[in-house]
């Protein structure tokens, strides 16, 4: 009979050249044939297993297969029959397929022919199932067989030390800058590009116009000849209050209407600012400690440290009406001539503690350079950044754009680097 060999049984059995096979296969005429894909799959592990002793054990093999290919016996009589060439067979009739090793295996024994007179010696389910679905025979050999690959002293030493660096290697803190929206922590933010809201100048004098109405003021008459009128002369504001409250209606109409025009600028502008929030993550084993982070912002727009579009400009107040004697008496301070510094209001402050993150550089070129720093980072845990602020001139300039930041750790020798990206649409 013969017998096509598996890859397994070479590796992980006694070594071939020292069985038994006539006694084990109980046949006395033993040919133990060796196909090319066991060939390939033997020098492909002897140079690029991960395991040391499988690469071992397969450079043994292939330096004790080539001792036969002369045609030589084994010590215990047994022919080895080496096929150098690839089956060619009708790969999709077969259903087989010509990049699968144990599917070589199978395409060989059928191109060997009369399969009656062959068997093949695996341990691998799958090429046993698939062979009894082509009519192959099969058989396992037994665990008295079986071998474990040992390791020697320096193999063992080498592995100690191998993960005993995985270690050192996994024990880092892993940090990522990322953009947080809405609690979602991510490397991109996608913004709808806002409308620009606008009043138009019709509007703006339309609004001082309906403030015009509300400050015209019909002094009222009174005869003062009167005793009645003479009292009454109390109650009624005096010249000078209501050249008081002309004045002031005067001025306040100029600073309405300025009011309008720059409360329509910021809004404007708001409607062209951006705010960008960000995190830092550290998804590492051990703590990062003293964290710089370096930003890179192209140009095209204006980068704020604070948005001064939020911010509501003051409206100017109306004018007080003309008041009374006896108003304006009530209307005087309790406590005249004190400030807030006499009920301790302006008490020092003594010196406030260092913040764990803070923005420790901003500079301006054509472009944007952004550092912040971090004291100390813990494993498993985030901090957010302080917020920055897009501002484009106009609606044409707001473009899609990308961050570039590093990394550094005081606590470990690597410098992560990274983009973010901003979207708009």
């Amino acid at each position: 009979m013969r017998y096509f060999l598996d890859t397994n049984c070479f590796i992980h059995y006694q070594l071939f050249s020292e069985v038994d096979w006539k006694n084990v296969l109980h046949d006395e005429l033993v040919v133990l044939i060796v196909c090319p894909a066991v060939i390939k799959e033997l020098d492909r592990k002897k140079y690029s297993e991960q395991d040391i002793n499988i690469r071992k054990r397969c450079q043994l093999v292939i330096k004790k297969l080539s001792e036969f290919t002369d045609g030589s016996k084994t010590k215990n009589d047994v022919s080895i029959e080496f096929l150098t060439i690839e089956p060619i067979i009708d790969w999709d009739k077969e259903n087989l397929s010509s990049d699968v090793p144990d599917d070589r295996i199978i395409a060989s024994i059928i191109k060997y022919g009369n399969t009656e007179e062959i068997f093949l010696i695996t341990s691998d389910l799958g090429l046993t199932l698939k062979s009894k679905i082509k009519g192959i025979k099969t058989l396992e050999l037994g665990n008295e067989l079986f071998q474990e690959l040992n390791e020697d002293k320096k193999d063992k030493e080498i592995k100690r030390l191998n993960e005993r660096i995985n270690r050192l290697e996994n024990k880092n803190p892993v940090l990522a800058l990322l953009i947080n929206s809405n609690n979602t922590h991510s490397e991109f933010i996608k913004f709808q590009i806002k409308k620009c809201i606008t009043y138009f100048p019709n509007e703006i004098e339309s609004e001082i116009a309906k403030e015009s109405t509300q400050l015209t003021y019909v002094k009222p008459t009174i005869d003062r000849t009167s005793i009645a009128g003479a009292l009454g002369s109390l109650m009624i504001p005096d010249e000078d209050e209501i050249k008081r409250y002309e004045k002031e209606s005067k001025e306040y109409i100029p600073k309405l209407r300025e009011y309008f025009q720059n409360e329509n600028t910021r809004i404007n502008c708001l409607s062209r600012t951006y705010e960008v929030n960000f995190c830092i993550e550290n998804n590492g084993t051990v703590p990062a400690e003293d964290i710089d982070i370096y930003m890179h912002f192209p140009d095209g727009f204006e980068l704020l440290k604070e948005n001064v579009y939020m911010k509501e400009i003051k409206r100017p107040e109306r004018p007080l009406k003309p008041q009374t004697t006896a108003e304006i008496f009530r209307n005087l301070s309790i406590y005249p001539g004190h400030s807030f510094s006499d009920f301790g209001f302006n008490r020092s402050i003594g010196p406030q503690p260092t913040p764990n993150s803070y923005m420790s550089g901003f500079k301006k070129t054509h472009s944007y350079e952004v550092e912040f720093h971090i004291e100390k980072l813990k494993h498993n845990n985030c901090i957010d950044l302080k917020s920055l602020f897009l501002f484009f001139s106009g609606v044409e300039q707001v473009k899609s754009f990308s961050i570039d930041y590093e990394i550094s750790i005081g606590n470990h020798p690597e410098v992560t680097s990274g983009k973010l990206k901003i979207v708009f649409a």
